[in-house]
């Protein structure tokens, strides 16, 4: 687990609510050192401390650890009437899509760690998830 991504992420949905990570950390419970030991000592959260964390930003907890782009756990890119986590599936061809998957994969790995939030971040306000 890298515990310094994980508090950049953490910080990143503090500023998207428009919360204090104070706050944060008061309204769930947890010591108010958190981020700062994640950050300088490399701590690692429990799973119970990112399980509060997920729930109070309702996000997933591989979010969280930088595993996955989408805050509910999934990746959700649209290119024309495509989509690449069978939320919405207007294009038949098995092909296509799992073309489209692979480039996303591949460019998304090219990616810095900030860049990988930003598009993140821009995918996720771009092409909500649907219900």
């Amino acid at each position: 687990m890298n515990n310094a991504q994980t508090s950049f992420i953490i910080k990143q949905l503090c500023k998207q609510k428009g919360v204090t990570i104070t706050q944060m950390l008061t309204d769930t419970s947890i010591r108010k050192s958190l981020i700062y030991d994640m950050e300088k000592r490399d701590y690692t959260p429990s799973a119970e401390i990112l399980e509060k964390i997920a729930d109070y930003f309702n996000c997933s907890v591989d979010y969280l650890l930088g595993r996955v782009p989408g805050p509910d756990g999934t990746y959700y890119v649209k290119k024309r009437n495509t989509s690449i986590n069978d939320k919405e599936d207007t294009d038949s061809s098995a092909e296509k899509n799992d073309d489209i998957t692979e480039q996303f994969f591949n460019k998304f790995a090219t990616l810095s760690f900030e860049e990988k939030i930003d598009a993140m971040q821009y995918v996720n306000k771009t092409y909500p998830a649907k219900e």
